[in-house]
């Protein structure tokens, strides 16, 4: 993945707010999977498929949205889930790690 797009990813994260269908602006709440996630990633070490179907992800739904805060964030999630499906990859890491 280009730098530009992980840099892009990392804002969407971790530092931009969000609008959501409620009328809330605000960041995300932190994950503690992705969170960790993240940092396999930037050590390049026991990297997962779902920590690389996290960056694919992230970077559909921050590609959808843009940097503003007119678009909602769960029908883009919905839609990111739908090619990117993080969740289910981390159900099934954490099922065949025992770590449910």
């Amino acid at each position: 993945m280009a730098e530009a797009d992980i840099g892009k990813v990392f804002a969407h994260v971790f530092e931009r707010p969000h609008l959501f269908e409620d009328g809330r602006i605000e960041k995300f709440d932190p994950d503690y999977d992705m969170a960790e996630s993240w940092q396999r990633l930037r050590e390049g070490k026991n990297i997962q498929e779902h920590d690389r179907i996290l960056l694919l992800h992230e970077l559909y739904e921050a590609n959808m949205m843009g940097e503003g805060t007119d678009i909602p964030y769960e029908p883009c999630h919905e839609a990111a889930e739908k090619i990117y499906n993080y969740s289910v990859a981390l159900k099934k890491y954490l099922r065949e790690n025992g770590l449910e």
